[in-house]
């Protein structure tokens, strides 16, 4: 039997891509799960606590993501974008498919589509804003260079 070829985007396959991705994924759907049980139980406010605590857990995971591919891993910057984008567009799915079990409301199924996508943008340029940061001393020196 003839060996099997990955397709894979920028030189990995999409199975690295997944690997580094289901860290922060992971600890994101948990945190975005207990914040909807939480609000559901304690009857906290969920659009003064638990909406912005989801927004900032995005963000974190993003930079933890964009940190273990980037920095510390050696990826590119396609690659780091990539993950980054998987991790963001993965949580941005699990809230909207919460977000709906918690209200039922049926117009809160477009979240469905909406919601990873938006997620995964911003993941992806927190992403890049933190590999940019990191490499910030490597840029200004070949800006200086230049």
């Amino acid at each position: 039997m003839a060996p099997v070829q990955e397709a894979g985007l920028l030189g990995q396959p999409m199975r690295w891509y997944v690997d580094q991705a289901e860290r922060p994924w992971v600890g994101l759907s948990l945190f975005l799960l207990l914040g909807f049980v939480s609000s559901f139980w304690l009857e906290i406010s969920y659009l003064e606590v638990v909406a912005p605590l989801a927004l900032v857990a995005q963000l974190l995971a993003a930079v933890v993501a964009a940190y273990l591919t980037g920095v510390h891993g050696g990826a590119t910057w396609g690659q780091t974008l990539i993950t980054c984008l998987l991790v963001g567009a993965g949580g941005g799915l699990v809230s909207a498919v919460l977000s709906f079990i918690r209200f039922f409301y049926p117009w809160l199924l477009l979240n469905l589509v909406t919601e990873p996508v938006w997620s995964g943008l911003l993941a992806a340029g927190v992403g890049v804003i933190t590999i940019g940061f990191f490499h910030l001393p490597e840029l200004i020196r070949r800006g200086q260079a230049v």
